[in-house]
C-alpha cells in the first residue's frame, strides 16, 4: 500500500493481462508538479534535512491529490506524476484542477515555515492535460511498473515546464479547460497557442490568474 496506490492495485487485479506485460487504452487526466529552484534548496540543506523537508512537502501533496480522487503514479526526484479520472474520466479534469489550486494554497503555510527556518521557499509549477493513453505494465518480466504512457503524459510534462516561462503556477491545456466547471474556468486566462517541444502542432493553453494561486516573486 505504501509503494502502490490501492486504485492502481485494483486496476492490476482486474485487468485481463494482470501482472503480464501489456495494457489497455484509457482516457485520463495527467498532472505533473515540480519544485522550482530545487538545486538552490538542496545546496543549502544537509542531505537528511533535505529528505525530511521533501517528505513533509510530498505528504501534503499526496493527501491533497488523494482527497481529490487522484492517484500518484510516481515520484521523480522533486517532481510528481499523478493521474485523475481512472474511474470516471470526465470528472478527472475538475478534480485535477481543484487539487492544483489546493496545492498552491498549501504552499502559503508551508513557505511560512520555510522562511522561519531560513530555507528557500518552494515554488511549485503544475501542468495538467487530458487525453487518451495506454495504462498497463511497462518494463520486463523481471521488473514491472504499472503506469500510463502516451502523448497525454508527454504534453502534461511539457506544460509543467512552460509554467517557468509564463510565470504561472498552473497551466492547463484546452482539452482540460473544455471539461472543467464554469467556476474553475473563471480562475484561468487564455495564454494563446503554444508550440510544444516534440509536437508539430500547437496547443491552446490556459494559465491560472495571478490573484488566484500563490506564486511568490
Amino acid at each position: 500500500g505504501k509503494y502502490l496506490s490501492p486504485e492502481i492495485a485494483g486496476h492490476i487485479l482486474h485487468e485481463e493481462h494482470g501482472l503480464n506485460l501489456g495494457g489497455s487504452e484509457v482516457n485520463a487526466t495527467v498532472m505533473f508538479t515540480d519544485i522550482r529552484n530545487y538545486a538552490a534548496i538542496a545546496e543549502r540543506l544537509k542531505a537528511q534535512n533535505l529528505v525530511t523537508t521533501l517528505n513533509e512537502y510530498f505528504s501534503f501533496l499526496v493527501k491533497i491529490i488523494h482527497q481529490n480522487g487522484g492517484v500518484i503514479d510516481k515520484f521523480i526526484g522533486d517532481s510528481t506524476m499523478a493521474i485523475f479520472g481512472l474511474e470516471d474520466s470526465l470528472s478527472g479534469c475538475n478534480r485535477a484542477v481543484q487539487a492544483s489550486m489546493e496545492i498552491q494554497s498549501f504552499l502559503r503555510e508551508f513557505n511560512r515555515k520555510m522562511r522561519e527556518s531560513n530555507i528557500p521557499e518552494f515554488r511549485t509549477g503544475i501542468g495538467i492535460h487530458y487525453g487518451t493513453s495506454v495504462a498497463g505494465n511497462i518494463g520486463s518480466l523481471d521488473r514491472l511498473e504499472y503506469t500510463i504512457i502516451g502523448d497525454v503524459v508527454n504534453i502534461a510534462s511539457r506544460l509543467e515546464d512552460i509554467t517557468k516561462q509564463e510565470k504561472r503556477p498552473i497551466i492547463i491545456s484546452n482539452d482540460v479547460y473544455n471539461l472543467i466547471s464554469s467556476e474553475h474556468k473563471e480562475a484561468f486566462i487564455d495564454l494563446g497557442e503554444h508550440k510544444i517541444r516534440g509536437k508539430e502542432t500547437t496547443v491552446s493553453l490556459y494559465g491560472v490568474r495571478g490573484n488566484i494561486a500563490y506564486w511568490p516573486e
